[in-house]
């Protein structure tokens, strides 16, 4: 009995890290598909040169930790990437939306 509790520890253990890793790939990918946004609004002076600077900051931080046995540090920089995106993120959501409507009445969009 106790051999199968240890055993499930380990799988838990492995299974968080699979999951951790797995949602730090995904991240990054997705992340990393909207940095040519990322200059362009720097560029346009939505976003600040200091802005950009952290988001490839956390983006580092997480990259750096591809090989990590530690899911619970790999979720941390997952969350610091998502605070440093953030600005980011908003700032396409509203790039989207402007797209989508443009060339619409206000009647069309209700």
């Amino acid at each position: 009995v106790m051999e199968s509790f240890e055993h499930a520890e380990e799988d838990l253990a492995t299974r968080r890290l699979v999951e951790a890793r797995v949602e730090a790939d995904q991240v990054l990918k997705a992340t990393d598909k909207q940095l040519p946004l990322a200059d362009q609004f720097v560029t346009e002076g939505l976003m600040s040169p200091e802005e950009r600077a952290r988001l490839d900051q956390a983006l580092e931080n997480l990259e750096a930790l591809a090989d990590s046995e530690d899911a619970a540090l790999i979720r941390r920089r997952i969350e610091e990437l998502d605070v440093a995106s953030r600005k980011l993120a908003a700032l396409v959501m509203d790039r989207a939306v402007q797209h989508a409507l443009q060339g619409k009445s206000l009647a069309e969009t209700s």
